[in-house]
């Protein structure tokens, strides 16, 4: 069985159905719906999104997006997938905190796959009817 941090990187068929000057701004919480609570930024995610080029200040804009789409990877995790407002497209994976309910840690970040922009943009349009 693979773990949520592995399934980060694979295609999502089910939505279908840097380290930089930047990092004083990454500290923060910031409220999801669809996931209760607070979400903070790790270490470990911090350096996850800046090998694969994206900065804290991008992962924040998917994550206070109105526009994002959450999707659970199990129980205890989620993919929050959205657009910065350049129109890039990121999946930022969190999961519940140990030792807190409804805390949530952003623990992986990476680029939207073609197919995955499709979705998410499939998601938003029913949305909007």
């Amino acid at each position: 069985m693979s773990s949520p941090a592995s399934r980060l990187f694979h295609p999502l068929s089910a939505v279908a159905s840097r380290v930089g000057a930047d990092w004083g701004r990454s500290v923060g919480v910031a409220s999801v719906t669809g996931v209760k609570g607070e979400v903070n930024f790790t270490r470990a995610g911090i350096l996850n999104a800046a090998q694969h080029g994206i900065t804290p200040a991008e992962a924040w804009e998917v994550v206070d997006s109105h526009e994002r789409v959450v999707v659970p990877v199990g129980d205890l995790s989620r993919l929050i997938l959205g657009f910065t407002s350049s129109g890039r497209g990121l999946a930022i994976l969190v999961q519940e905190a140990d030792l807190e309910d409804d805390v949530w840690d952003i623990v992986g970040v990476r680029e939207l796959r073609l197919e995955e922009v499709t979705a998410v943009r499939q998601v938003q349009r029913r949305r909007r009817g």
